[in-house]
């Protein structure tokens, strides 16, 4: 996996972050249950997996942090909601990926930050 230089003043949504994805490629998906393979592929699991998370909804909360508790090291944020709503206008950095990685989990919570916002 690539490595990337973090700009300065970016926040890293790495997988040792809160914002981190649980889905790995090449391992069995903790949301799915399937293995991805590609980068792009993991993209629809953690839409789902975030979905879930800032869905004010205790049932599906519980099932996306007992999805994130199986990654080692991925922190649980007490408000994942207020954390998500922090990230608005940052530059978001994922080591794996960069900062422009078009397949990156952060183009999805980018998407999420905006959505909170409205």
């Amino acid at each position: 996996m690539a490595r990337h230089s973090k700009p300065q003043g970016s926040i890293n949504i790495g997988r040792t972050s809160p914002f981190g994805n649980p889905v790995q490629i090449g391992k069995q998906c903790p949301v799915c249950s399937k293995l991805h393979n590609d980068a792009g592929s993991t993209g629809p699991c953690y839409e789902r997996y975030l979905e879930a998370r800032l869905s004010g909804d205790e049932t599906k909360e519980k099932w996306a942090i007992k999805i994130a508790q199986t990654i080692p090291k991925l922190p649980i944020a007490a408000d994942f909601q207020e954390s998500v709503r922090s990230l608005y206008g940052k530059v978001l950095y994922c080591p794996g990926c960069g900062v422009d990685s078009p397949t990156c989990h952060g183009r999805i919570l980018e998407r999420f930050v905006q959505k909170i916002q409205n």
